[in-house]
């Protein structure tokens, strides 16, 4: 598809009206909040217009064991691959590669939490149990009741609690719904996919000594050298110890959703357009079935008129969704050193050379990238921040 909308209305064998060419740029410009507002207002005007129901996709835990463990304990199976003195600069993202994540200010940790499980997949008994557990969850981000007490409450095994609670577990932010620092900092290894066994064995053994900065002790005892030791301590104070710090007074103003992900899949990293992010407008069965009746033609002008701004609005929006999805495309391609390492890898790109490389016009691509948002292991950015003005 052609993403000029410019030079595709300039083109185009029927003269498209300027107001018609400035409804393609602002909604190009619009932001998804914007654009879910003006396309409720577009209903209240146009009624051949029609918006399908959105269903939530259905969230994996993929990466993730969920295999009942003893209650007390919290083995991660490891891959053989040894994590060398930088690699903590290095993680993989093994989350869920369709995980809905929301800019954390606009939004309570709780209802934040509880989005994620009603679009988790889970049957309706273990909803319940997730509410629960949710419900008991406090402002930093821990879980405050035992597994025991909430399987009490439902008359069902601990394991029962303990499989809800290790998917709830998966999700954003990392260390939620953990029962102490050290699980806590461990959930979090674990979707960083640091696969080093010494620092499992550290953090599991010896969190109170490097609390204390008991470093050389710490070495002494694990057989490790003390720049090891000190490599780990690193790793763990990059680390968050509040999972809900975030969200510490939010209200339920509104969130952003992000418009594009940025996954490794295949050890490569793809944008994946965030479906919920565009309104799927269609044009209602009933009136185009009423245009193709015999009425009169006063009638038929005013609903062929309003099927044609219809139509204009819909190819607008999926020429927004496009040229986005070919964005997040380059951008993934372009800073693929900035979601493997961090901010620091950050290439320096200007809008003219990706305009250029894309094949589209400059101002599109200032539009475009202005007020969108990319979601990444490393949090949300607006798609301006990957660019040199």
């Amino acid at each position: 598809m052609n993403l000029k909308i410019k030079q595709e209305c300039i083109q185009s064998k029927k003269p498209v009206v300027f107001p018609q060419l400035k409804q393609a740029l602002d909604i190009l410009r619009m932001s998804t909040n914007e654009l879910f507002g003006y396309v409720e207002k577009q209903l209240e005007i146009n009624p051949v217009l029609d918006i399908a129901e959105y269903k939530k996709p259905f969230i994996t835990s993929e990466g993730y064991d969920l295999e009942v463990e003893p209650e007390d304990e919290h083995v991660y199976e490891m891959h053989p691959k040894s994590m060398d003195d930088n690699s903590f600069d290095t993680v993989s993202d093994t989350i869920s590669d369709y995980r809905l994540e929301y800019v954390a200010s606009g939004i309570s940790l709780k209802d934040y939490l509880l989005l994620q499980l009603y679009s988790s997949g889970l049957d309706r008994f273990q909803m319940k149990i997730g509410e629960y557990l949710i419900s008991n969850v406090d402002e930093n981000g821990y879980l405050t009741c035992s597994l025991s007490e909430a399987a009490a409450y439902f008359n069902v095994p601990i394991s029962k609690i303990k499989n809800v609670l290790l998917h709830i577990q998966s999700f954003d932010p990392p260390g939620i719904c953990a029962r102490n620092l050290k699980e806590c900092l461990l959930i979090q290894l674990r979707q960083m996919n640091i696969t080093d066994k010494n620092v499992y064995r550290v953090v599991k053994g010896f969190l109170d000594d490097l609390a204390l900065k008991r470093v050389s002790e710490v070495a002494r005892n694990t057989n490790l050298s003390k720049n090891e030791i000190i490599n780990i301590l690193r790793l763990i104070k990059t680390l968050e110890p509040k999972p809900g710090r975030n969200f510490y007074n939010n209200s339920c103003s509104k969130y952003l959703l992000p418009d594009i992900f940025i996954r490794k899949i295949r050890n490569a990293f793809e944008a994946v357009l965030n479906e919920e992010a565009i309104p799927v407008v269609n044009i209602d069965k009933y009136y185009k079935q009423l245009g193709s009746q015999e009425t009169s033609p006063e009638t038929k002008k005013f609903i062929q008129r309003r099927i044609n701004n219809a139509v204009w609005l819909i190819k607008c929006i999926e020429q927004r969704k496009m040229l986005l999805k070919r964005l997040g495309e380059y951008i993934a391609a372009v800073q693929k050193d900035f979601f493997e390492n961090g901010q620091a890898f950050k290439r320096a790109v200007s809008i003219k050379q990706a305009a250029s490389e894309l094949g589209v016009d400059k101002e599109l691509v200032s539009i475009a990238a202005e007020g969108k948002y990319v979601n990444c292991k490393w949090g949300d950015f607006e798609m301006k921040y990957f660019f040199r003005l």
